[in-house]
């Protein structure tokens, strides 16, 4: 086995082995994809009679690896199992509340789309924190993922807290258009956690739409609700489910110009006419435009928790906060710089194991990961001139997780050449 080993510590002198200490050297990025809100927002209704078009200046892994097989179709067992233990906690219970008591309500929200359509960026943006990787390249998400926003109101009367769900997922991609198995059981999974959650938002390149009009987009919309009630139908006791609320969320505005705005709004009059969405929202998830009206819906068709139960509904998933740990948290932001950092498929075909993951005795978090390629010039490409390319991929990604945990990181990063079977 050939090894290289780099080294991102934050107080780590120079040395023959240390591609990155601290700031000094190699520059840190200092990008961050959906971390800030900014308040305040507008809105305008569409005429016609049709749903409301909304725009607006807004708010700013568990690896799902198992599948099982039910009428021909691809379930994540992690998946299926943990959402349908959190549906029987929710209930549609709204009665009459004693004062001060705390009233608890929950939705579970699914982001569903063609890929590189910006699903990701605004997972993150809406939940206001970063749960998954980020990249321009396509097919960055290979699994779902998911976070949960929790957000209390009320003054001396009753309380309300709002728990949003929201789930990440790869792209998908009609029938006509599967490259290979793992990518049919993926696009499975992106509709079966649609079918299970309570409401969809199907996400539109809408830049990319108006100036190169893809008709497979438009399939998708005239096909998702198909596929998403062909999956309902695996919930326990063979009731069959209701068809979640359905939203449109045109992503990309901001990189519409001129005389384009005008395509805009007729594009999604077009889109609208084929999938029958319940509301149309104008968002860009990198301006953090028109996310906060297409956040304040979804807490406004949230639904009250059964009393005693509200515990189980977002402990669930077996994560209060989100679908990671330290250990996959950290693979999630270094799978994000690899993407960002190497071209071609070396990002694709790289493997991360997490090796280890523990405290130090000041409080400091050590987290060690392997980086696996099938070739000894795959592994020069990652590892760079001088260490270059792993340098940077490890600075970076120790910032952020320095950013995100609040606390001193050590992460170490060994890219080794797996052995042939």
């Amino acid at each position: 086995m050939v090894s290289a080993r780099v080294r991102s510590w934050p107080t780590l002198a120079s040395s023959s082995r240390a591609w990155s200490s601290g700031t000094g050297g190699l520059a840190v990025c200092e990008e961050e994809a959906g971390l800030y809100r900014f308040p305040g927002s507008v809105h305008r209704r569409g005429g016609g009679g049709g749903p409301a078009v909304r725009h607006g200046a807004g708010r700013g892994c568990r690896e799902f690896t198992g599948t099982w097989v039910v009428g021909g179709r691809w379930y994540s067992t992690y998946l299926s199992r943990k959402l349908r233990r959190s549906s029987e906690a929710a209930g549609e219970e709204d009665g009459p509340r004693g004062e001060g008591e705390m009233v608890v309500r929950g939705l579970r929200v699914s982001l569903i789309g063609a890929p590189n359509a910006g699903k990701s960026l605004l997972t993150n943006v809406l939940l206001g924190r970063k749960v998954t990787a980020v990249s321009s390249k396509v097919n960055t998400t290979t699994s779902q993922t998911f976070g949960v926003l929790t957000e209390a109101a009320g003054g001396e009367g009753a309380k309300v807290e709002t728990r949003l769900m929201i789930f990440d997922t790869p792209g998908v991609v009609d029938h006509k258009h599967y490259r290979n198995t793992k990518q049919r059981e993926r696009v499975s999974d992106a509709y079966a956690t649609a079918a299970l959650c309570d409401a969809l938002v199907f996400v539109v390149d809408a830049e990319r739409q108006i100036r190169k009009p893809d008709p497979r987009v438009e399939r998708l919309i005239i096909e998702y609700r198909k596929e998403v009630e062909s999956f309902s139908g695996g919930r326990e006791g063979g009731e069959p489910a209701a068809m979640p609320k359905s939203l449109l969320a045109m992503n990309k505005v901001d990189l519409v110009r001129g005389g384009d705005k005008t395509d805009l709004l007729e594009l999604a009059r077009s889109l609208n006419d084929l999938g029958s969405f319940d509301q149309v929202f104008m968002v860009s998830s990198l301006k953090r435009t028109g996310t906060d009206d297409l956040l304040d819906y979804l807490k406004s068709i949230s639904a009250p928790l059964k009393p005693g139960k509200q515990g189980n509904w977002s402990s669930a998933m077996g994560e209060s906060e989100s679908s990671h740990n330290y250990e996959t948290f950290a693979v999630e932001l270094v799978k994000e710089q690899v993407y960002r950092r190497l071209n071609g498929e070396i990002p694709y075909v790289l493997r991360i194991n997490p090796v280890s993951c523990k405290f130090l005795r000041d409080g400091s978090l050590r987290i060690e990961q392997d980086l696996l390629v099938n070739h000894i010039k795959k592994k020069k490409i990652v590892v760079g001139k001088r260490g270059q390319a792993i340098g940077q991929i490890g600075c970076r990604a120790r910032a952020q997780l320095e950013r995100q945990l609040e606390m001193k990181v050590h992460l170490i990063l060994n890219v080794k050449v797996k052995k042939q079977e």
